[in-house]
C-alpha cells in the first residue's frame, strides 16, 4: 500500500506534484470486492486492437476519445502497466491537438478536431494516477498538461460562475453535461496544477446537479444549459426544445458522484437511489444498473449495491458502451482509482 509518506517522497523526487496528495492510491485496492477483472478483459478482447486503439465495433468501427479514456481507466483498474502504455501511446500518437486535448473522433484519421470534456477529464485523471502507480513522471506531466488545457479551453464563466462546459464549442452556448462533473478528478487537478479554480468548477457543477434533480427527486438529464443564473434541462445541444432524457450519458452522474470522496457529491447520489432503481427496473442497460449500485453504495445500502451489480449480464458485453461500464462501474465502487483519506 502506498502511504502519504511514500507520496511525499515521490513528490520530492519529482515523480509527482506535491499538491496531488489527495487520496491514497493502492496497487491492490480494498473496498467491497465487486470489481471483476474478467469484465475488463472482455472489454479489451471485444473492443481493442493490439496497438492500443479502442474500436467501437458496434458503431461503425470508429474510435472516440471517450473509449481511449475508458481503456486507460480499465488498465489502471487491473494494474496493467503494459496495457496502459499501449492505450496511451496510440492515443498520444493519433488523437492529440496542439494544446494537448483529444479530438473526439477518429476514423482512419481525425474526423473532428473538437474535443469532448468528459474524455479529456477522464484521461487527465488516469494519467495523474498512472504517474504515481507506475512510477513514470511523464504520465503525470501529461495529466497536468491536459488538466490545464481543460481549464483554459473547456471551462467558462457564465453569470459570474465558472462551469465545465461540454467542450470548446459549448462555451458560447453555455451547454453543460451533468455527467461530466467528476469531483475526485477536479480535486486532483486542483492539487496537481495548483489552480484553485477547480474547486469553483466542482462547486458550480454540484450546484447545477442539485438544481436539475430538485434535491434528489428527479433524475438528472443528459444535457443542460446555463441561462440567466438558472440551469435548464434540455434535450440536447442541437435539440434544446425536445424533452430532456435520463439517457445514455446521465447515469454516469450517479457513478462519479456516488463513489466520490466528496461528501456533498455522495449525498446527491444517495438521494437519487430510489428514482434510479425505479428507472432501472427490468433493464439490461449496464450503465443504469451500475448507477443504482453506486447510489446504493453512497447511501450505505450494501444489499441494493450487490443486487444491481449482480444483474449485470453477458448482454452488457454486446455493445462497446455496455462492456465498458459493466467493468468501470464496479471499479469505481470498489475504489480501484482512489481511496479516500
Amino acid at each position: 500500500m502506498l502511504t502519504k509518506t511514500v507520496f511525499r517522497t515521490l513528490a520530492a523526487a519529482g515523480l509527482i506534484a506535491v499538491g496531488v496528495v489527495y487520496a491514497v492510491w493502492k496497487l491492490n485496492p480494498g473496498g467491497p470486492g465487486v470489481f471483476r477483472t474478467e469484465l475488463a478483459d472482455r472489454f479489451f478482447e471485444g473492443y481493442s486492437e493490439q496497438s492500443g486503439r479502442i474500436v467501437r465495433r458496434d458503431q461503425g468501427s470508429d474510435t472516440v476519445s471517450e473509449g481511449q479514456a475508458y481503456g486507460l481507466l480499465l488498465a489502471l483498474a487491473q494494474g496493467d502497466a503494459e496495457r496502459f502504455r499501449l492505450v496511451w501511446s496510440w492515443t498520444d500518437e493519433n488523437l492529440r491537438r496542439n494544446d494537448g486535448l483529444l479530438p473526439w473522433r477518429w476514423d482512419g484519421g481525425i474526423v473532428d478536431e473538437q474535443p469532448a470534456a468528459d474524455a479529456d477529464v477522464d484521461t487527465a485523471f488516469a494519467l495523474l494516477i498512472a504517474g504515481e502507480r507506475f512510477g513514470d513522471r511523464t504520465y503525470a506531466d501529461e495529466g497536468r498538461r491536459i488538466a490545464r488545457a481543460i481549464m483554459q479551453e473547456e471551462t467558462e464563466v457564465i453569470d459570474g460562475k465558472r462551469f465545465l462546459v461540454a467542450g470548446p464549442w459549448a462555451r458560447s452556448r453555455s451547454i453543460i453535461n451533468p455527467s461530466y462533473v467528476f469531483p475526485d478528478a477536479f480535486e486532483m487537478f486542483a492539487r496537481a496544477t495548483g489552480d484553485q479554480r477547480w474547486h469553483e468548477v466542482l462547486s458550480t457543477g454540484l450546484d447545477a446537479i442539485a438544481q436539475l434533480t430538485s434535491g434528489g427527486k428527479e433524475l438528472p438529464p443528459d444535457w443542460a444549459r446555463v441561462d440567466a443564473g438558472r440551469v435548464v434541462a434540455i434535450g440536447g445541444p442541437d435539440s434544446q426544445d425536445s424533452p430532456a432524457r435520463y439517457g445514455a450519458d446521465a447515469p454516469r452522474t450517479l457513478v462519479r458522484l456516488g463513489t466520490s470522496c466528496n461528501e456533498r457529491a455522495r449525498k446527491i447520489a444517495a438521494d437519487l437511489k430510489t428514482a434510479a432503481a425505479s428507472d432501472a427496473d427490468g433493464t439490461s442497460d449496464s450503465l443504469k444498473l451500475v448507477a443504482v449500485a453506486a447510489a446504493a453504495y453512497a447511501s450505505g445500502d450494501e444489499a441494493t449495491r450487490d443486487d444491481f451489480i449482480g444483474r449485470l449480464s453477458d448482454e452488457a458485453g454486446a455493445t462497446y458502451y455496455g462492456a465498458a461500464w459493466s467493468a468501470l462501474g464496479p471499479a469505481f465502487i470498489e475504489g480501484r482509482f482512489v481511496q479516500c483519506d
